[in-house]
């Protein structure tokens, strides 16, 4: 049986379409909240590129050593790093990032805590902050589409042509 070149392309099309889909829409799906790293702050636990996926989390179940995702006061920045010390009567935390020689300056009130990292996936951070525009979700669904609609009328050909 010999393999053709449009055989092996529609498979790499199909395979670069359905991980775009699932990198734009795995937050979605899971229900989580995915972050990227922009920084070697967390070496060597994270590093830069990584797409982190942080599940919101009550303040009790936070703990020292956890790696939390949190915001600044205006919501603009985000920042990813782990608890050092937890203050139940302010409900705030002191973080530090794991490749920082001190502690982060200012506290981190619970309020501004995004949730705790549950899994990262390295390298494809930059993808998906480029996949996580409403115009890329929509180029990707008009992707798939129009491919769906191309490999159709391959099939119907094809099953024309034997019969």
């Amino acid at each position: 049986m010999k393999i053709k070149i449009s055989d092996v392309v529609s498979i790499i099309v199909l395979s670069i379409l359905i991980v775009a889909c699932l990198i734009a829409y795995l937050p979605l799906i899971t229900g989580l909240n995915a972050f990227y790293v922009d920084s070697e702050s967390m070496r060597p636990t994270l590093k830069e590129g990584h797409l982190v996926f942080v599940k919101e989390t009550s303040f009790e179940e936070i703990q020292v050593n956890d790696i939390i995702t949190f915001s600044n006061d205006t919501q603009t920045k985000f920042c990813t790093h782990r608890v050092v010390s937890k203050d139940d009567n302010e409900k705030s935390f002191e973080t530090k990032g794991d490749n920082n020689n001190s502690s982060d300056p200012l506290d981190t009130y619970y309020e501004y805590v995004k949730g705790k990292v549950v899994f990262s996936i390295p390298f494809i951070g930059k993808i998906f902050t480029l996949l996580n525009t409403k115009t890329a979700k929509v180029i990707v669904i008009m992707s798939a589409i129009i491919y769906l609609a191309i490999e159709i009328e391959f099939f119907k050909r094809k099953k024309k042509g034997r019969a």
